[in-house]
């Protein structure tokens, strides 16, 4: 079994104008918890999900149960850290995370290579206006059947993503434009992994990155 961090890269967009932030709040602490590493196989906990969209050869599993007929309250989602912080015009990871919140083994089925590639992010202003939306046409579809995660109870797993606090703008021909660094403030972050699973927000804190 390896474990390392699987970094991913997502495309950031935002409009062109001012971003509704509010100044970020004094913070005694403000460095968020380091993530788990993330495990390359096809159970345990801190589970690789893009590892496993990847190589869906090697995790074939068993018949599964959707997430739409889990029984209420089996799984339990949320995102970690749950209040990141970023500094202007630099990027950070998240995890979206799945754990099995019940007392029995559960084996999730879902759309794993759609989900993990569909996974969106977004970085709203404190009065919920999206200030990193896309603005071009473009746009796609996915299909794919589904894949199949044994999660033991208190056992997770992640779908990891980039976060980056910057304005990249597109025209209304798809072509990106030379980048901004967001302005420091307060925001609240936003992931859609799409499929069954719910949309979840935390509140993020973009700085300056000066003491």
């Amino acid at each position: 079994m390896r474990a390392r961090h699987y970094p991913t890269v997502l495309l950031v967009a935002a409009l062109v104008g001012c971003s509704g932030a509010t100044p970020p709040a004094n913070d005694p602490d403000p460095t968020p918890p380091a993530l788990p590493d993330l495990v390359q196989a096809c159970s345990g906990t801190a589970i690789d999900l893009r590892w496993i969209s990847d190589n869906l050869e090697a995790c074939p599993g068993e018949a599964g149960t959707w997430v739409s007929e889990l029984p209420e309250r089996a799984l339990a989602f949320r995102i970690e850290p749950a209040a990141p912080r970023i500094t202007s015009g630099q990027t950070a990871f998240v995890d979206y995370v799945l754990t099995n919140a019940s007392d029995d083994p559960v084996a999730v089925e879902f759309g794993l290579f759609c989900t993990v590639r569909g996974t969106t992010t977004t970085i709203l202003s404190t009065g919920g206006d999206p200030v990193d939306i896309v603005r071009c046409g473009g746009g796609g579809g996915c299909g794919n059947g589904g894949t199949v995660i044994p999660l033991e109870p208190g056992s997770d797993a992640r779908v990891r993503v980039e976060v980056s606090a910057v304005r990249n703008i597109q025209d209304e021909d798809c072509t990106n434009l030379p980048a901004e660094p967001l302005e420091p403030g307060n925001y609240q972050l936003r992931i859609d992994l799409g499929d069954e699973f719910p949309v979840l927000e935390v509140p993020l804190v973009v700085d300056s990155g000066s003491p």
